[in-house]
């Protein structure tokens, strides 16, 4: 082979790989970044948009609010799958809700009138090894902007389906 044709294999490796292709033992991809839902999207993931939700309470609502009216991370998927390396954050108390998008934010109506209003979504969830988690939406999702938050958190991680 000659040194340009080395050149142009070499630098067509380079292209393919990203921060979050590494693959584990388990076939699944793996992310570099902890604590943070990645989109599973066949052999590749996308990073979820995490974001702090902002509460806002009344004596009648309680919702959580989140800049801008959708997010920049999306899916074709109604059956959204994730993958999670774990340090600090445990899957097991990852919820998964729907926003309603307004024009200036996004917005989850938890409480109204002393009543629970948005409900979450089932999850299943997979260990994959002692860090790495695969998360499995069981709904069928609608188009529209939703939401990966822990339990007692205002950290929320983004994505909208289309």
């Amino acid at each position: 082979m000659t040194m340009a044709k080395n050149w142009l294999v070499l630098a067509s490796l380079f292209v393919g790989l990203t921060p979050v292709s590494a693959v584990g033992q388990n076939g699944f991809p793996r992310p570099l970044k902890s604590d943070v839902p990645f989109l599973l999207h066949a052999n590749s993931l996308i990073e979820t948009e995490s974001n702090v939700a902002s509460e806002h309470n009344t004596k009648k609502t309680l919702s959580y609010r989140v800049a801008n009216p959708s997010s920049g991370v999306n899916t074709p998927m109604a059956r959204p799958e994730f993958v999670i390396l774990v340090n600090h954050l445990s899957p097991y108390h990852l919820k998964l809700y729907g926003f309603e998008s307004k024009p200036e934010h996004r917005e989850i109506l938890l409480r109204k009138k002393k009543k629970n209003v948005a409900q979450p979504y089932f999850l299943s969830i997979d260990q994959l090894d002692t860090t790495v988690f695969h998360i499995r939406v069981d709904d069928v999702l609608e188009n529209g902007e939703y939401c990966l938050t822990p339990d007692n958190s205002n950290k929320v991680f983004c994505f909208a389906v289309y």
